[in-house]
């Protein structure tokens, strides 16, 4: 999947090293290429059955939202999550916390869904209503007017 290879190749471009926190791993199909690749991972999710699947498949390297593990494992290289802060009430806090969870120099990459992509070609929501889940829309520029300065801000349209 695109948004899969986007943080792979992120994660990549830094070496071989460091910790990771993924947010909204689900079952853990995106984390367990990292474990298999010998990273320092957390997955972390809001559904606990997500996290006993993740945990049968791929071993304990998860923890369901709001465990003490993911904070005590700070800091970390790299956090990542895709396309899930749509899906929460309040992303930016969300993403605050995220940052304060960053070692110096840390990297926090994400997928989110926004407004001009849903006018671009071949995407999925053209035609069709987005998921129901989807709280948030972000117009262009978003990421960049509310994290500008605390942090060094690339948004891209995919």
């Amino acid at each position: 999947m695109p948004k899969y290879k986007y943080i792979i190749e992120a994660v990549e471009s830094q070496g071989n090293k460091g910790s990771l926190l993924e947010i909204g791993c689900a079952r853990g199909h995106l984390a367990s290429y990292f474990i298999l690749s010998g990273r320092q991972i957390v997955g972390v999710d809001v559904s606990s059955s997500a996290i006993e699947g993740a945990r049968e498949a791929f071993g304990n390297h998860f923890e369901i939202a709001g465990s003490e593990r993911i904070k005590t494992a700070a800091p970390y290289d790299f956090i990542y999550h895709t396309g899930m802060i749509g899906c929460v009430g309040d992303p930016t806090a969300l993403t605050k916390d995220l940052l304060t969870m960053l070692k110096p120099g840390g990297k926090l990459v994400f997928n989110a869904p926004n407004i001009q992509g849903l006018h671009s070609r071949n995407q999925s929501w053209v035609d069709a209503a987005p998921p129901p889940d989807l709280v948030t829309l972000f117009a262009p520029g978003f990421w960049t007017k509310y994290f500008s300065e605390i942090a060094t801000v690339q948004e891209t349209i995919e």
